[in-house]
Order: C-alpha cells, then sequence, then structure tokens
C-alpha cells in the first residue's frame, strides 16, 4: 500500500513514469523519495522547482542511508526534475550527473572474442525440434544481444526473414528496436520457423503467436534456456551464462559504431548504460571504482 499522503504526491510525476514504461511499484517508491526531497526542501522554503544543484547536493548528504539506496533515491529526483523540465516548471536538471559513490556497480568481464562467440553458435548441434528451438534461441543471444525476457516476448511475425531483420518490443526495462539478422542465423531461424515451430506446436497441442515455445506442457521458455545454458557450460568452458553473451556482443560493436547506435541496438534507455560495455575502458572503471568516494 502507498503511504505516501496525496498533498506531497508529484503531480503528473507517475504518468510521466509509466509513459516510460516503469511499473506502478517503481512510479510510488519514486514518487515517495521526491515528496521526501519536497518535505526537506520546505523548511529552507524552497520547492523542486526552485531548488538548485547544492540544494539537491545537501539533501543527498542529509540522508542517513547507504550508497545504493541513495542513488535510488537520486534516479527518482532525476526523473522528476526532468518531468518538471518537460512540464516547463524548470529550465535545467540539477540532480543531472549526481551519483553517490561507493556502490559497487558489476562490470562486465570474461568477455568473449568475435571468434569464440562464433563457434559457440556454430558448434550447437541440432537434430530434434527442440535442439532447433535452441539453436535459434541462441543466435539471437549471439548475434542481436537480445535479454532471455525479449526472446520470450517474440512473436513469429517478429522475425522478416526476406528482409533479415528482426523486430523487438520495448519492455519495461529496454526500448523497442529493429535489428538487422546476421547471415550466419538466417537459416537456422527458417528451418525453425518453416519446420522445427510447427512440430512443435503439433506435438504439444498448443496455440500461440509467440516464436519459441516450449516443448512440454508449460507455457514458460526460461526452463528450456536453462538447459541451453547448462549444455553450453559443459561444452565450453569459457562460457559463463547469457548476459555474457550480450555484454561481448556489446563490447564488440562499441569497437566499430558510434555509442549511440550500440545505445539503439541494445535498447538502453541511457547512454550511460552503453559506456559500460567500452572494453577498452574496463579496466579503468574497475580501478575507479575500488576507490570510496562518498560524492562526484
Amino acid at each position: 500500500m502507498d503511504e505516501t499522503p496525496n498533498a506531497e504526491r508529484p503531480d503528473g510525476f507517475e504518468h510521466y513514469l509509466a509513459r516510460l514504461g516503469l511499473s506502478v511499484a517503481t512510479a510510488q517508491s519514486y514518487a515517495r523519495s521526491v515528496a521526501r526531497l519536497s518535505a526537506w526542501l520546505r523548511e529552507d522554503h524552497l520547492t523542486p522547482e526552485t531548488a538548485t544543484y547544492r540544494n539537491v547536493l545537501a539533501w543527498v548528504r542529509s540522508l542517513d542511508v547507504g550508497p545504493k539506496t541513495r542513488n535510488g533515491m537520486l534516479t527518482a529526483v532525476r526523473h522528476y526534475m526532468a518531468h518538471l523540465v518537460a512540464e516547463g516548471k524548470r529550465a535545467d536538471n540539477p540532480a543531472r550527473g549526481l551519483v553517490v559513490r561507493g556502490e559497487r556497480r558489476r562490470l562486465p568481464h570474461d568477455l568473449l572474442s568475435a571468434e569464440r562467440l562464433a563457434a559457440i553458435y556454430s558448434d550447437y548441434r541440432t537434430g530434434s525440434p527442440a535442439r532447433q528451438r535452441n539453436k535459434a534461441t541462441l543466435g539471437l543471444l549471439v548475434y542481436q544481444a537480445l535479454h532471455v525476457h525479449e526472446i520470450a516476448l517474440l512473436d513469429a511475425d517478429d522475425v522478416d526473414l526476406e528482409g533479415g531483420l528482426v523486430s523487438v518490443p520495448g519492455s519495461r526495462i529496454a526500448d523497442g528496436r529493429v535489428l538487422w539478422l546476421d547471415g550466419r542465423q538466417v537459416h537456422g531461424l527458417a528451418v525453425y520457423l518453416t519446420e522445427s515451430r510447427p512440430a512443435l506446436l503439433a506435438a504439444t497441442g498448443k496455440e500461440t503467436a509467440r516464436l519459441f515455445l516450449s516443448a512440454g506442457t508449460g507455457a514458460r521458455l526460461s526452463n528450456a534456456v536453462a538447459v541451453l545454458m547448462r549444455e553450453l557450460r559443459r561444452t565450453h568452458p569459457d562460457f559463463r551464462d547469457a548476459k555474457q553473451l550480450r555484454a561481448s556482443r556489446l563490447a564488440l560493436w562499441l569497437r566499430t559504431e558510434h555509442v549511440r547506435e550500440v545505445q539503439h541496438r541494445a535498447g538502453h534507455r541511457y547512454v550511460s548504460s552503453t559506456e559500460r560495455y567500452r572494453a577498452q575502458d574496463l579496466d579503468r572503471l574497475q580501478s575507479a571504482l575500488d576507490k570510496h568516494h562518498p560524492l562526484r
């Protein structure tokens, strides 16, 4: 239950967050953080509309919480200030660029080369409809760097074999985008769509528009992906998980593509999320994170 008083609830803010695709629970949490800032500012006869960078910084320093919680509350305030700018109630965002240090972010590591990614895909053997599905799934992990949950949301119509494209729907945590298929995966996808998927539908008696389906009675694809991950770990000692495949592909893209192009391909809403995957910067970033600085 949301206990934020109505008088404290930022007007139109939750609707703004909903348009960004954030969940109701997240919106309510953000509203509570903004209400806390507003109450603190009122003590000095200020409001979020008039607060400066120094005011927001002083509020952050007054919080008796850990770095992770501070950063979460700052994220809420950053969104709220952006909302005020969009509404014409502020000319700037005083929380932009303000980050609490001390929270250790997990950085991409154990990145795989382009050759290793290609080998992981090409070495996977098919032979049954379920294994053909697994290879098609693996191709989208290796070549389009999709999240597993994005793959589960794809419909069969999202794949355009003739155009060599896949349309990835937007989700709560990622933007939608249209991506090129790699030539090495097109044949496997075609076999899956024309032969293996119809066979799975017939064998299970399911009726679904989803691109991928389980071979059992359940509707979730997670068990099939888990089995695939375990098999890949047995056959490729340097393989860890699907996140490693995604991180490796993003790092490879960043070597040759502009960061904004890679941001689009990755579905990232913020370019800072993409910049974490610059392979040449990872050692430097890790060294920086090893040093504890309360505030930037």
